[in-house]
This record gives structure tokens, C-alpha cells and sequence, in this order.
């Protein structure tokens, strides 16, 4: 991911390693590598602290890791969700392994998390305390968590029960245990399970990846209200497999959810064997046009939501592209892949042009050139 101002880009690996870049306009140069502690797995999740030059991460586990992302910087440290717990009961988090993580905006102390056991809470990182806590808040894991503008108020929340829920901060109570807590509005359409969220930031648009291999574009507004949990626990069609070692068995699309209340629907890509991230194109540079996701074959795979094209995909690593990264001002993106690479591409206007930034290429030696990824336009 990209810090706020553009200024630092930072990934992780199964590898246990944090690697942060200096980014200098369209190049990333190499600044610190930190090593996970207690890292269960894999890291899951990145977050910077806003106002500060830090990292947050999860790795499915009931830690959470801080470390500074300066090249002198010692900081490093990790807190425990369940311990000094203000919530009086704790219950929500036991066997809790976080799964999901957003900072909320503008406060660099408190972040949204959801669980492996459906949970949703926030956290304030200065106390080491989870404040709030609202167990069921799904009916399954939450993989996704994302606030739908700066205020910080209304936050989505992504579950492998085929649910994205809207919830509104501000209604859900002040702290403590909300057995009770409702969510504002529930998006309906995906036929399994969703696997990524992420809000546009105005405060009524957003996208979400699914396990039944869509991509959706959804309005705040045409979200369900009032449905009982039995009606929302009901997926029709939903198939009896396994996306982490399993083909879909169903073509993309094929099964339509009769309540769907998104606002379109594309395919192409394919969410198979880890939770892949889809994003919005920065609005500085593209004014949120164009939609973008990693996929299982290996390209980063974009679509127009104008036209619903989709458009030539960047074709460049040998496995899975879990996540993306757009810098906000600059004409750039960076893709991950389960190759272990990471590589820079740059839009010059109308071809996508790009290098290896990790690990160097074999053949690389001082004074020559980095590998360049094969591009389509």
C-alpha cells in the first residue's frame, strides 16, 4: 500500500517480511525491511497510521504488529486484542484471529477490525484496548473492512456470508459488548462468499471481489433495510465448495441473486485460493473511473465503469496477483503476486510501461537494467 501523501509504499510477504520504499515520482527505492513478530502464516493486512510514520499489521492472529516505517526507527512492538479488553464481556474475541483491518479516518489511534469469528470492533492502538465489539456481526468471517468517507462514521463490512453491511458508528453505541447492534443497510447480490470491500469515499459508492468470481459497484443508497438475519443467512444458489483449492463450478455470473441491489456487475477475472483485493483508480489522476483487481491467473485486471469494458489486462507475473496498489497523484500502480514479485507500472496515457522493484533479477548487476515486464495497452 501507498501512505496518504505518496510518499512511502510498503508490502509484505508469507515470508514473514515488511519491506517500506522511498518513492520518488514513478520509481520506489528501497528504505527498510522489518521482520514480523508472532506471525501466524501470513501477514493479511497493512495499515498506516495517518499523521505518523507507521505501520500496522495482522497476520491471522490475536496480535497485532506497530513498527515504524522510518530507516532509523526502532519502534516495533505488538498488542494483544484480548488483554486489557474494555469491553465487559469478552467473549467476542476468544479464539479471535483478525482477518481485517481500517484505520479509522483522520484518527491515528483507532482502527476497525474483523475476525475469524464473525466479529466486528474498534480498537485504539494508544490505550492497547478494543473499546467496542459487536459479536455476530456476520454469520461468518469478516475478510473486509472498509469507512465510506472521511468523517469515519459508516463503515462496511465484508463476511464470507455473501454480506456487506453498512454500519454507522455513531448508532452502534459509545463501548462496550453490542449484542444488539444492527447495521444501517445490507448489500445483497453476491451469490457467495465476499472476499474484498472498498469504499469510493464519497459516502455512498464502493466495490466488493466475490468468491462467485464478480466484481460488483454498489450505491449506499440502494442498500436492504429491516431484514432478519434468517432472510439475510439465505444465498440462493450458493454452491458446496472450496475456493482455496477449487475450481467455481459455476460460470461467473450465472447465477443471479433475485434481491441484487447492485448497480452492475463484471467478469473476468477469477477469486480463487486467497481473499484478491479490488480498488477504485485514484480520483486525482482518473477520477475513480476505472476498476481495479488483482486475479488467480495472474494479470491485473481493470474495468471501465463507464462502459463496463474491460480492458486489456497487465500480463507480467507467474502466479496469483493478490493485491494492487495505486499511487494517489502519480500515473502508477503496483502489483503482488504469489511469485514473490512486486512490479511498478506507469501509465504514460495510453500504454502501461513498468519494472521489477522485488527481488532484483537474477541477471541484474550495477549499472544495468532492471527486467521489464512484457505490457499490453
Amino acid at each position: 500500500l501507498f501512505s496518504g501523501d505518496g510518499g512511502t509504499f510498503i508490502t509484505a510477504s508469507q515470508a514473514a517480511n515488511i519491506r517500506v520504499y522511498d518513492v520518488h515520482g514513478a520509481t520506489l527505492s528501497p528504505r527498510k525491511a522489518i521482520e514480523a513478530k508472532f506471525m501466524s502464516w501470513t501477514i493479511t493486512n497493512l495499515a498506516t497510521v495517518p499523521g505518523h510514520e507507521l505501520v500496522v499489521y495482522a497476520s491471522m492472529s490475536p496480535f497485532l504488529g506497530i513498527a515504524g516505517t522510518r530507516a532509523d526507527s526502532d519502534v516495533h512492538e505488538t498488542v494483544h486484542l484480548k488483554r486489557n479488553c474494555t469491553v465487559k464481556s469478552n467473549e467476542c474475541l476468544n479464539g479471535t484471529c483478525v482477518l481485517s483491518l481500517a484505520f479509522v479516518p483522520g484518527d491515528g489511534n483507532r482502527l476497525c477490525v474483523g475476525t475469524n469469528t464473525a466479529a466486528l470492533g474498534l480498537y485504539n492502538i494508544e490505550r492497547k484496548q478494543m473499546e467496542l465489539c459487536i459479536p455476530g456481526a456476520h454469520g461468518a468471517d469478516v475478510n473486509s473492512v472498509s469507512f465510506m468517507d472521511g468523517s469515519g462514521s459508516v463503515v462496511a463490512s465484508a463476511s464470507d456470508d455473501a454480506l456487506i453491511k453498512l454500519w454507522d458508528v455513531r448508532l452502534v453505541g459509545s463501548g462496550g459488548l453490542m449484542r444488539e447492534a444492527r447495521p444501517v443497510g445490507v448489500l445483497l447480490g453476491h451469490t457467495e462468499g465476499v472476499a474484498h470491500v472498498c469504499a469510493k469515499g464519497d459516502g455512498l459508492g464502493l466495490i466488493s471481489n466475490g468468491k462467485d468470481q464478480c466484481l460488483k459497484q454498489w450505491d449506499a443508497r440502494r442498500a436492504i433495510s429491516g431484514a432478519t438475519d434468517r432472510e439475510l443467512a439465505h444465498v440462493p444458489g450458493r454452491q458446496d465448495w472450496d475456493y482455496r483449492w477449487m475450481q467455481y463450478p459455476r460460470a461467473p455470473a450465472s447465477m443471479h441473486h433475485p434481491r441484487d441491489c447492485s448497480v452492475s456487475t463484471f467478469t473476468g477475472h477469477s477469486v480463487l485460493q486467497t481473499l484478491v483485493r479490488c480498488y477504485y483508480s485514484p480520483l486525482f489522476t482518473t477520477g475513480q473511473r476505472f476498476l481495479c483487481t488483482g486475479s488467480a491467473g495472474g494479470s491485473v485486471t481493470m474495468y471501465d465503469s463507464l462502459t463496463g469494458e474491460m480492458l486489456p489486462p497487465l500480463q507480467f507475473h507467474d502466479g496469483l496477483v493478490r493485491d494492487i496498489a495505486w499511487h494517489p497523484w502519480e500515473p502508477m500502480l503496483v502489483s503482488c503476486s504469489w511469485d514473490g514479485r512486486v512490479a511498478a507500472w506507469r501509465n504514460d496515457g495510453s500504454v502501461w510501461d513498468g519494472v521489477v522493484m522485488h527481488p532484483p533479477p537474477p541477471d541484474e548487476h550495477p549499472g544495468g537494467e532492471a527486467e521489464q515486464p512484457a505490457m499490453q495497452s
